[in-house]
């Protein structure tokens, strides 16, 4: 019988996930990415739902993960999404989520309902 040797994985630490979530690493002993994009990536598809089901408290904004993995911006890894990704984009991150029909259903009843209080 052949035996094959299962990875386990490791548990991500509070870096990768800051990195994940803000685009910089404010735990910089915690170094189980790093730069590797390729291991940032892996980590992103393991935490997506996590992250942007926490994320979803700031309505019309995105991690920096959804924007390098999912969007596909070239944001360079320690550079924080806030002051990317509008200038990348040369619009702010809401305008873009609804330009692109991205925004979830709450954000759209959201903006909505702002834009009537304040026509």
């Amino acid at each position: 019988m052949i035996r094959t040797q299962r990875r386990q994985r490791r548990p991500l630490g509070p870096g990768v996930r800051s990195q994940l979530r803000f685009g910089i690493n404010f735990f910089h002993a915690d170094s189980d990415a790093g730069d590797d994009i390729d291991a940032l990536e892996s980590a992103w598809s393991r935490l997506r739902d996590e992250i942007m089901r926490d994320h979803a408290r700031r309505p019309g904004c995105r991690p920096w993960g959804y924007w390098r993995f999912d969007i596909r911006l070239e944001i360079p890894i320690g550079t924080a999404a806030t002051r990317s990704v509008p200038a990348l984009l040369g619009m702010t991150e809401a305008e873009y989520l609804e330009k692109h029909n991205l925004l979830t259903a709450r954000e759209r009843l959201q903006r909505t309902s702002l834009n009537e209080r304040f026509e």
